[in-house]
């Protein structure tokens, strides 16, 4: 499965190589929200797609999607969603930009939306996130787009924050976050770089240009970390 910029969803079949296009259909609430699509997970034998107006549960069967939070005050705040990640209790997590993040239960429908807010050390940094990851331990990891990196501990009700101030954070603009398969150090694609964290030492390692790092900045959604 492929998203494109503004040509909706492809599929790729790797042995004909044949390519079949999904996008999005004026009046049609079956199509896609958008033809920018921002992030693809796997839902059961669906699809959950975070696209530049809203997510969708595609079902791959017929082509027609199932649009999400669309009946709700609070759902209809979500637009431009960036990426979406289920947990381990089976919740979605959705970021929208400006609106910080959403937790929603497919079981009851409930929505939750966490926020920045003002003089509240323990919410969330910033209302623009990039990224949501949950690593091995049940932590769900959030790369903001100018406050650094975020972390809701398993079983926490607050956010701790590490950004280059305080912490040596190579940027705190992330694009991207991912736990390496084999050391559990965070894996970070900055708008300047590449940074390592160690989770155990709360250390960043910070990889630019001035040490070798082939590019200045990296895209969205960018880093894979393969098992060897």
């Amino acid at each position: 499965w492929i998203g494109t910029h503004t040509g909706g969803l492809n599929r790729l079949d790797v042995k004909s190589g044949a390519i079949s296009h999904y996008r999005m259909k004026v009046g049609d609430p079956a199509s896609l929200p958008s033809d920018i699509i921002r992030d693809i997970i796997p839902y059961g034998d669906k699809l959950i797609i975070g696209t530049q107006f809203g997510a969708c549960v595609f079902n791959p069967k017929n082509g027609k999607c199932s649009q999400l939070f669309r009946d709700s005050a609070e759902g209809l705040k979500i637009t431009v969603v960036t990426s979406v990640m289920l947990d381990k209790d089976g919740l979605l997590w959705v970021a929208a930009t400006g609106e910080g993040v959403f937790r929603y239960n497919f079981n009851n429908n409930e929505l939750v939306n966490f926020r920045h807010v003002v003089d509240d050390s323990g919410s969330l940094s910033d209302n623009d996130v990039n990224n949501i990851m949950q690593d091995r331990k049940g932590n769900i990891w959030f790369a903001t787009s100018g406050s650094g990196l975020d972390v809701l501990r398993c079983g926490s009700k607050s956010f701790e924050h590490y950004n280059l101030e305080n912490n040596g954070l190579l940027s705190d603009c992330i694009y991207n976050v991912l736990e390496s398969p084999i050391t559990g150090k965070l894996l970070l694609a900055t708008n300047i770089g590449l940074s390592i964290f160690d989770t155990k030492t709360g250390q960043f390692k910070n990889y630019g240009v001035e040490n070798g790092f082939p590019m200045t900045a990296v895209n969205e959604n960018s880093l894979c970390a393969t098992r060897d």
